[in-house]
């Protein structure tokens, strides 16, 4: 009679086993999809931060750039030069190298957002695949720790 008790516990404990790793594995699958959100939701703030700093590195280059041109004009005029069309010609080529700068500058500016964002959302698709991962070894442990206790059960009756 007491070998009866014995493989009943087993069954038991074996039950008990693969519920707890079972839902031990459904709790991690959970944490690693919020994770790999929580990384997504970082990356979009850096993101954003990073073109608010772009943004105002911008501005600012315009107003030096509108600085500049004023001085050129001030002392273009003050040395009693009169703009021709040469003398226009060197202050619109100076314009505009200094607003291809900006422009270059800004383009290069929208490339490290994206890339963060990229990596935000590559962080978040692999956590939601360990997660999936996860969940399915999740239930080929429970189907085969059931088996188990399955057997144990029918060799004790």
């Amino acid at each position: 009679m007491s070998m009866l008790y014995v493989g009943i516990a087993t069954v038991v404990v074996g039950a008990i086993g693969a519920g707890v790793s079972y839902v031990g594995a459904q709790q991690a699958a959970d944490a690693a999809e919020e994770a790999g959100k929580a990384q997504a939701q970082a990356a979009e703030q850096a993101a954003r931060n990073t073109e608010l700093e772009n943004a105002e590195a911008i501005k600012r280059e315009r107003v030096n750039k509108r600085r500049h041109l004023a001085r050129l004009r001030a002392n273009h005029s003050t040395s009693g030069v009169t703009m021709d069309d040469s003398s226009l010609d060197v202050f619109a080529e100076t314009a505009g190298a200094m607003e291809l700068g900006i422009q270059d500058a800004s383009r290069a500016g929208a490339i490290d957002p994206q890339n963060t964002r990229s990596r935000g959302e590559m962080a978040a698709w692999e956590a939601r695949s360990l997660a999936r991962a996860t969940r399915v070894q999740s239930y080929g442990t429970l189907l085969s720790d059931s088996s188990r206790v399955a057997n144990t059960y029918a060799a004790t009756i």
